[in-house]
């Protein structure tokens, strides 16, 4: 997404967050959240600069100061959590205690965006969010001195058994922003069954990396809130937050620790500071070096900087498994973690990417791996209103939990309303998205409801402002803002760079027909500066320029203007499939054809080897060096003055002698010339596929269709029919290319000689 953040105002709003501890939500309902102490609430404007110090969490120390039903619920917490910890101890001790089990806690994260693309801003893109999970377990999993024997893995199926990525994306509205706690408790999955992360744009901006919501009460907490740009390690994160290491101290919170520092209480170690033997008494610190030898700074429950933290206690360990055994059982009995079907592809989103401001755009549409095999194949079937559905061919490598973006061509979408209807379909064919390589052939997905997307959207005609901006050197006192007639905010700028003065920054945008205002400021309150090369303007997109200066403005200016829409031609499409016609390419889009055209936009027919052959026409295998390939071998009679002579036969085979008017019952005839097999139609247009064969007169036939390279796709056995003709009724999608027929008597006896078939895609 540009820059140039194209949104109303009303989605930019002000963040306001208490950095106290959200106590008060759990069971994925909303109540009324309990706050000791409160601080007066700090409102900052999206995209304002703050200075505020970073805080890690604002968590636990306030705990003292509960009281009625809520520190009833913490003490229970804290009696049931080392109830637990006895029994283990105990059962350590008397030898009953069996192998320490790994357990996977199923993990689901809302991502909270402005209305960006996937992948761009805080709309955080798969790779990022699937770095926070790795880095969370390296965490846990390492240490420097203890496997915790927890680890988090995307949710795969939802508390309906419905197959799910894991990853919940939401619009960042002002609605969000009023309603922090009921919308987070409305939107949670079950927080006894799932580990809920919230990933807000604008906590980051208040100073505040991290919150867990609700830990160390009876019920499980709601989740955990994260910055942005403090979740991962690599993507669109702030530097100092890349070790991920938020995440870690905050989760340590989720499962019931507290801060090393923690204070209070007298006595037992089990019932004062943080309740863990096993930590050092640590003061509070801001730097990876010790005040005193023995503090243990690098503890992940510190308050160091995320670098500086490492691993945890022996002692923390104990007590978070006790916690998940004695409070949250369900999240390590499940088997949310594990998906529904071993080949499962589904469509997790649908869009169209270039159309602001055009009549015309490229859709996309997301797939993701849900399952476990390997997905190598894929056909994405585009349909744009009642046009043909247009099909894409996809090939690649997509590991489970993996998603690709897979786009079509662009199409003629015009303005006004218009709907994306698209359909996926993971071939079993040639050997790709194949689950069990001993299996000679596969059905279809195990699950079917999530191959399917309806997109609906209105593309309204507008005008495509680009403002370019070439700035002083203190770039981060430079911003503007773009409103229309009512106040309502269209965009607002980007941050620009220091110490680049001069050098040009142009942000885009489509703004509807109307009347609008620019309006610039510069905190330092000297505009741009003079003498460094600085000048802002801004045009429309027929080429007016609507405002301009050299930028020395003071503190701001403002620009008022009108705009009307562009008149944008729709491109020809004479073919109706919704493609721009000066987009087609027609060609072969089967990367297995030997004509194949990555260019191609059009599918076309496809030419394909000869069974058994390159596109060269080498044989793909010759084993006995006879110069007939292997896939063409065919076994039989030699011997002519044997009754089951078969004069296309390439090697021996066993014959039969004697009365053969016997022995050639059924196929005899057909054997001998006397009858025909016949097979229609070739190529069979169908999805599946469908054959009819006349001339077989066993009442038993057994098919075998065959890949040009020896892999068996599909079989099945059929029974003759009341006309007397055998149909081929194919169960599974078969990809565009021709194949090798084996038709027998269904107990194998009396083969017909091999038939070359085609397929072809519609």
């Amino acid at each position: 997404m540009d820059p140039f953040y194209a949104l109303p105002s009303r989605l930019a709003g002000t963040f306001v967050l208490v950095c106290l501890s959200w106590f008060g939500l759990q069971g994925g309902h909303a109540q009324t959240p309990y706050v000791a102490a409160p601080e007066p609430p700090i409102a900052v404007q999206a995209g304002e600069v703050t200075s505020l110090p970073v805080i890690e969490c604002a968590d636990d120390e306030q705990r003292s100061e509960h009281d009625g039903a809520q520190r009833r619920s913490f003490e229970r917490f804290e009696e049931a959590v080392r109830a637990q910890i006895n029994r283990d101890r105990f059962q350590v001790y008397r030898g009953e205690r069996p192998a320490e089990a790994v357990w996977s806690l199923p993990v689901v994260v809302h991502v909270y965006h402005r209305g960006e693309d996937v992948g761009d801003g805080f709309n955080l893109s798969y790779p990022q969010l699937n770095s926070a999970l790795e880095a969370l377990n390296a965490d846990f999993a390492n240490g420097e001195s203890v496997d915790t024997g927890i680890r988090f893995k995307w949710a795969r199926r939802d508390a309906a058994d419905v197959p799910t990525t894991g990853i919940v994306r939401h619009l960042f509205t002002e609605e969000t922003l009023d309603r922090a706690h009921e919308w987070m408790a409305e939107v949670a999955w079950d927080p006894e069954r799932y580990v809920n992360l919230f990933v807000l744009p604008d906590l980051g901006r208040m100073g505040l990396k991290g919150q867990t919501i609700g830990a160390s009460l009876e019920s499980a907490p709601l989740g955990i809130a994260i910055a942005s740009r403090a979740f991962g390690t690599h993507g669109w994160v702030n530097a100092w937050t890349s070790s991920n290491r938020t995440l870690t101290h905050q989760m340590g919170h989720y499962l019931g620790l507290r801060h090393v520092y923690a204070t209070g209480g007298e006595g037992d170690c089990s019932r004062t500071g943080d309740g863990v033997c096993d930590t050092a008494p640590t003061g509070r610190h801001t730097a990876c070096e010790p005040v005193h030898a023995d503090e243990d700074v690098h503890n992940h429950m510190d308050g160091t900087p995320g670098i500086c933290r490492t691993h945890f206690t022996p002692g923390q360990k104990e007590r978070m498994r006790a916690v998940l055994q004695a409070t949250r059982p369900a999240l390590i009995e499940r088997s949310a973690t594990e998906p529904i079907a071993p080949l499962d592809g589904a469509i997790t989103g649908v869009g169209v990417r270039d159309l602001a401001c055009s009549s015309e755009g490229t859709p996309w549409v997301e797939l993701a791996n849900v399952g476990t095999a390997v997905i190598d194949s894929a056909i994405v079937r585009i349909r744009l209103n009642s046009h043909d559905a247009y099909p894409v061919f996809w090939r690649g490598r997509l590991a489970a939990g993996e998603r690709v973006r897979i786009e079509g061509p662009k199409m003629a979408i015009g303005y006004g309303p218009y709907a994306l209807s698209v359909e996926l379909e993971l071939p079993v064919a040639n050997g790709r998205n194949r689950v069990d390589a001993s299996s000679p052939f596969q059905e279809l997905e195990g699950y079917l409801a999530n191959n399917a997307w309806v997109e609906s959207g209105e593309n309204l005609p507008g005008n495509r402002l680009a403002l370019a901006l070439a700035p002083d050197a203190f770039g981060d006192e430079i911003s503007w803002v773009l409103t229309d007639q009512n106040g309502t905010e269209w965009a607002h700028s980007a941050p620009y760079p220091l110490g680049k003065a001069g050098i040009p920054v142009e942000q885009a945008t489509c703004v509807p027909a109307g009347c609008y205002r620019l309006e610039l400021s510069d905190a330092g309150g000297n505009g741009l500066g003079q003498g460094h090369g600085t000048w802002y303007e801004l045009r429309s997109g027929n080429g007016d320029v609507l405002a301009s200066g050299t930028g020395d403005y003071g503190a701001g200016t403002r620009t008022s203007f009108c705009v009307a829409a562009l008149e944008i031609p729709t491109c020809m499409d004479a073919n109706q499939n919704g493609v721009c016609d000066d987009l087609e390419s027609r060609g072969c889009t089967d990367e297995l054809g030997c004509n194949y055209d990555p260019k191609a936009t059009f599918l076309s027919d496809c030419e394909f080897p000869d069974f058994g052959r390159d596109c060269s026409g080498e044989c793909l295998g010759d084993r006995d060096g006879d110069g007939i390939c292997d896939q063409l071998e065919w076994q039989g009679c030699l011997d002519a003055s044997a009754c089951n002579y078969d004069d296309r036969a390439t090697d021996e085979g066993p014959c039969e002698y004697g009365n053969c008017d016997e022995s050639a019952e059924g196929l005899g005839e057909a054997l001998n010339g006397k009858n025909e097999i016949k097979l229609f139609p070739n190529p069979s247009m169908e999805q599946p596929p469908v054959w009819t064969v006349e001339g077989f007169t066993r009442d038993g036939m057994r098919a075998r269709l065959y890949s040009p390279n020896g892999v068996l796709v599909w079989e099945t056995v059929t029974e003759r029919e009341s006309d007397g003709r055998h149909r081929l009724r194919t169960n599974t999608w078969i990809a565009s290319g021709a194949y090798i027929l084996e038709l027998s008597a269904a107990d194998y006896e009396h083969p017909v000689a091999p038939s070359v078939v085609h397929v072809r895609v519609r």
